[in-house]
């Protein structure tokens, strides 16, 4: 198994990810192509008696070979253009030369289509064409000019069995194809989906996928009539990090934060990047007594966290927290969050480094709230 893998990873260092499968999938197609071109030497060999056309099939095993000498030497458009001409050629003589076509094996001209797709790079459009149409023709030449003097004269039941045998392998390969398709798909619908609601930096929610998480939590809150906490958090001088130190530190300081919340926070709690350097954090079925306790308790374990500088060198980080329990006041997740940022600011005027609980008695203006 490690001599395969190593086999698949033939030319595939320093390339990027998708390319990279692309070229892996081609060494092991040649692979597996070299495996059942062997085992349609062996009939020809044990079965039919055939040493020439076995040797014939022995140097198109070869041929197929030197698919994976090419991917290891770099050429990769050249390595998939040669598996597929190989390929062709194959098909073209053992249809048209040693059997007819009632055996079948032009009816693998019928893998090129996903084939060519599947590892070709969408630049490579040329490449595509050419195989595309080379292959379309010589099926229909295949299947049109037929063979009166093939090599060998099966009989009919061998002829059935080459056809079958042709058809059940096309069908292994294109099942498999597909099956290649479907998780790339998957894989690339996966990661889509996570640039779409994950923060870059720190790998925390991200602020449009906060707000779609928040408003389903609210109507649900609302709904059964339950507790809901909201924290909004603001990194204290955040901006003397970053002119002090660099903003490669700021960034480092910021990934740090968010790893230690996660940390810290229960796995129903929700918690998103909501713009420089603020959090947020959304704490379902918790009061607020609970949510300042919680709050103080992730004060602590932020500012003992060492953001390494240096060898020698490290800084501290201190956060501000502004708190707004879900009510009657706030019926929206954005009137939470405006509460919540009120509350923020009395925080860091009261001296940073601390939570506060929304009220009233923060802005006259409340019930624009």
């Amino acid at each position: 198994m490690k001599r395969l893998k190593q086999l698949m990873l033939l030319g595939t260092q320093d390339m990027v990810k998708s390319n990279a499968e692309k070229l892996k999938i081609t060494n092991l197609v040649a692979l597996v192509t070299c495996v059942i071109a062997s085992l349609y030497t062996s009939y020809f060999y044990f079965v039919l008696g055939q040493n020439k056309l076995t040797l014939l099939n022995i140097g198109f095993v070869f041929s197929y070979g030197i698919t994976l000498y090419l991917s290891a030497k770099g050429f990769v458009c050249a390595a998939k253009s040669w598996f597929l001409s190989v390929l062709m050629v194959h098909i073209f003589i053992l249809t048209l030369v040693v059997f007819t076509p009632a055996a079948g094996f032009h009816f693998y001209y019928l893998l090129l289509p996903p084939g060519v797709l599947l590892l070709f790079e969408d630049k490579d459009n040329l490449a595509k064409n050419t195989l595309m149409f080379t292959g379309v023709v010589l099926f229909f030449i295949c299947d049109l000019l037929g063979n009166s003097s093939p090599l060998i004269a099966l009989t009919a039941d061998a002829e059935k069995a080459l056809f079958l045998s042709t058809i059940f392998v096309v069908m292994v390969e294109v099942y498999f194809i597909m099956l290649i398709f479907s998780r790339a798909i998957a894989r690339n619908e996966a990661r889509l989906q996570e640039l779409a609601t994950l923060d870059v930096l720190t790998g925390v929610k991200n602020r449009r996928s906060f707000i779609e998480l928040g408003e389903a939590l609210i109507a649900r809150t609302q709904r059964y009539q339950r507790p809901l906490t909201l924290l909004l958090f603001d990194v204290d001088h955040f901006k003397r990090i970053n002119d002090t130190h660099g903003h490669l530190i700021g960034d480092k300081a910021l990934k740090i934060i968010a790893q230690t919340l996660e940390k810290n926070l229960r796995s129903s709690d929700t918690i998103a990047r909501y713009g420089g350097e603020e959090f947020v954090v959304l704490l379902p079925e918790t009061k607020s007594g609970e949510a300042i306790k919680l709050a103080n308790h992730l004060i602590d374990k932020i500012q003992q966290v060492n953001i390494n500088i240096d060898q020698d060198t490290s800084i501290h980080c201190t956060v501000s927290i502004g708190l707004a329990e879900f009510n009657e006041a706030t019926p929206s997740l954005m009137a939470l969050v405006h509460c919540a940022d009120i509350a923020l600011y009395q925080a860091k005027k009261l001296g940073r480094n601390q939570v506060v609980t929304y009220t009233d008695r923060f802005e006259d203006s409340i019930k624009t709230c």
